[in-house]
């Protein structure tokens, strides 16, 4: 058990130098010992059939961090809440439509708010970068244009724009 927790006892020193571990290795054992229990199998994923490729659905998130999400978490969530609305919209003669079902209704409001302004975005993104493309692309012609006009002046004149660009301090 040594070199999962902090030493406790000098029993457990020369097991520990056995790994030449540096001094801040050490002291992370002693700052969080319940992190080094983890191990192959020793956390709630490793019984999922995906392990740590699993999606797990934990805690809330605001509004402001819709925005940092993909598209595919934004649909992910959506599908979720979709689901969880259908589910409550069930016709019933004993149960009423309650506010949670207003609540999830207004969550994919705002979720498909957000889904559309960042594809919005995205698809301007995507027209500027084609502009610029385009502007790049007509500064390119116009420096070759502006280069064979420079070649087919004659060699005094040439010789002229040099000496006056010299002059200049060029």
């Amino acid at each position: 058990m040594c070199c999962r927790v902090y030493p406790k006892g000098s029993e457990d020193w020369p097991e520990l130098n056995k790994l030449n571990a540096e001094q801040w290795q050490i002291d992370c054992l002693r700052l969080n010992p319940e992190y080094v229990f983890w191990g192959n199998f020793e956390d709630y994923r490793a019984s999922h059939k995906n392990g740590w490729d699993a999606s797990f659905t934990k805690g809330l998130i605001t509004t402001e961090d819709l925005w940092d999400l993909s598209s595919k978490d934004l649909d992910t969530i959506y599908r979720g809440i979709s689901k969880e609305l259908k589910s409550l919209q069930e016709d019933s003669l004993l149960e009423k439509k309650g506010s949670a079902s207003s609540t999830l209704e207004l969550q994919v409001a705002i979720i498909k708010r957000v889904y559309e302004a960042k594809r919005a975005e995205a698809a301007e993104r995507e027209k500027l970068a084609v502009k610029r493309d385009q502007v790049r692309q007509l500064n390119d012609i116009i420096a070759q244009k502006e280069n064979t006009a420079l070649s087919e002046k004659s060699l005094e004149d040439l010789k002229k724009m040099r000496d006056d660009l010299e002059a200049e301090g060029a």
